[in-house]
């Protein structure tokens, strides 16, 4: 038997607000139509939401793994170039902010740093 659906319309789990109630799966599970932070959009499970299995669109997992496997090139020196901070968003391919010693400052590929590919 199943008890009185409860409407999360508005309600906030982790990144997610939920928007509208979604068709209910094929074995008649509750489902939400939901907006992520990130901007993206998904449908989730009532009972996901609810006992925090799923917090955002996937965008957290993979930010959180970018961030366990990112090295940070902060105050490091490459040839004439020292990197002065992170200029873009996590989930691309890492972008550096860096310092030449000449003055001038340029936005260059973290593996082109690291490779020596870029150098002033």
């Amino acid at each position: 038997m199943r008890g009185v659906l409860v409407d999360l319309t508005g309600k906030t789990f982790g990144r997610l607000t939920v928007v509208s109630r979604a068709k209910d799966d094929k074995n008649n599970n509750s489902r939400w139509n939901c907006k992520c932070s990130c901007g993206n959009e998904k449908v989730i499970k009532a009972v996901n939401l609810k006992n925090g299995n799923t917090k955002s669109c996937g965008c957290l997992a993979l930010e959180l793994k970018s961030k366990r496997s990112l090295k940070d090139l902060t105050g490091k020196v490459f040839g004439r170039l020292t990197v002065v901070s992170r200029t873009n968003t996590i989930g691309t391919p890492p972008t550096w902010k860096c310092k030449c010693s000449c003055g001038n400052e340029k936005v260059i590929l973290g593996y082109s740093l690291r490779r020596g590919d870029t150098k002033s």
